[in-house]
């Protein structure tokens, strides 16, 4: 018998496919193979980084959870790495005591911030991480040492060499830092903690230093500090050695903390007030200044500080003088006597308010008065009733009213007394 030809029907389907359903039955629904396959839903970046921001700003079960998807995806890990390594914060530890008491004062260590550190095991590892990796090390814009109970030292504390070797390891690659906050550390040979140099290297996103020295800063080029920060807007720091004079080029400084004890040196601040008096909006000040009957160089006009819109004056006293100092245990709680404060024409206090009487401007001024954060809770409870009867008597006195300059527009008096007697 012949065979008799067919013509072949394409039907994109192979022959154990092509099978007839029932008439009455419903078809599978199915695609062809011939069409594309969907690929998976996708979120959009843009989508993806916001989720991870809300996730990362509610707390620490947030962030775990951000942690945690970098393991699910590469993409997902490339997306949450900026937002992980963005704020790197390295915790310190007490492993000295400041001092030993004698044996009439209790010892309170909770309290105590002790003169040397040691940072932490989780910080060391985060550190290691960042000298080994410099694309991590790009990503964080803000670096911050944290000392042992949160209490900043008005004298430097020391870690050991090892340990700030292995910071300025992990700065060296940090080239978009916008905010470096260490005031309170040196190292064994007093050096603090360096801003990252190479050479011909500027850290252009630099915006807020915190420092104990502030110095010449770069061991591979010839720059000062200010050339390495040219965009730099609040400065912070205790003492400063800048030995070239005149100082090049400016950042457009905004915001100055001076932290040194200003009854023994005001000259390093009046050096820099004359040097950022076109920019300068703010300055914050540890102590009253300097009267001119301690030894120390006048305090100079403040004609040229157009711009400056509020001064930030943290008081102290004999027992106030430092934030890690504690009176003996059967002292603590007690009152202050009010003989600490010399009130007379040639005090600090009067002095000061004859210095902002020189501004340029009437009612440019708002005075902020700041209380320390002393250690230990007792002394702060008993400063703070200090300054409160200290400042009523010279209010009751008219001897506050009388001295206040015009170019005074406001005193924020937030910090000493409750809403009702501001």
């Amino acid at each position: 018998m012949a065979e008799t030809g067919h013509a072949a029907i394409d039907t994109g389907l192979d022959a154990t496919e092509r099978t007839l359903d029932p008439p009455d039955a419903v078809p599978a629904a199915r695609p062809l193979i011939t069409s594309p396959r969907n690929p998976p839903p996708t979120l959009p970046l843009e989508l993806v980084e916001d989720i991870f921001e809300l996730y990362w700003d509610d707390g620490e079960e947030g962030r775990i959870a951000v942690v945690q998807c970098c393991a699910a995806s590469r993409a997902f890990a490339a997306t949450a790495g900026p937002l992980i390594w963005r704020e790197v914060v390295v915790q310190c530890e007490n492993v000295v005591k400041a001092y030993k008491p004698p044996k009439w004062i209790l010892p309170e260590p909770q309290y105590l911030s002790a003169s040397h550190w040691n940072i932490s095991s989780s910080g060391r590892k985060r550190l290691c991480v960042l000298a080994d990796r410099p694309d991590l090390s790009s990503l964080v814009q803000d670096f911050v040492v944290r000392p042992p109970n949160g209490i900043e030292r008005s004298e430097s504390a020391v870690i050991w060499s090892n340990d700030m070797g292995l910071i300025h390891f992990a700065l060296d690659g940090m080239h978009n830092l916008v905010r470096l906050l260490a005031p309170s550390i040196v190292d064994l040979d007093k050096y603090p903690v360096t801003l990252p140099g190479r050479p011909h290297l500027r850290l252009q996103s630099l915006a807020v230093y915190s420092i104990a020295r502030l110095e010449r800063v770069s061991y591979y080029q010839d720059l000062t500090f200010f050339e390495l920060c040219p965009n730099l807007i609040h400065l912070d720091f205790s003492t400063m050695n800048l030995y070239r004079d005149p100082l090049p080029a400016l950042p457009p400084l905004e915001h100055l903390t001076y932290r040194s004890k200003m009854k023994f040196s005001t000259t390093h601040m009046l050096e820099l007030l004359s040097h950022f008096s076109s920019t300068l909006r703010r300055l914050d000040l540890d102590d009253l200044p300097a009267a001119p009957n301690c030894g120390d160089r006048p305090l100079s006009n403040l004609g040229s500080l157009s711009r400056l819109e509020a001064i930030h004056v943290t008081l102290r006293h004999h027992h106030a003088s430092t934030n890690e100092y504690v009176l003996p245990a059967e002292f603590l709680g007690a009152d202050f006597t009010q003989e600490w404060v010399d009130t007379s024409e040639w005090g600090a206090l009067a002095t000061m308010l004859r210095w902002l009487s020189t501004l340029p401007r009437a009612e440019q001024l708002t005075l902020v008065f700041v209380l320390p954060p002393l250690a230990h809770s007792a002394m702060r409870e008993a400063n703070k009733r200090f300054w409160q009867e200290f400042f009523r008597a010279l209010r009751d006195s008219e001897w506050w009213d009388m001295r206040v300059p015009k170019t005074v527009k406001k005193v924020d008096w937030t910090a000493i007394f409750d809403e009702d007697e501001e």
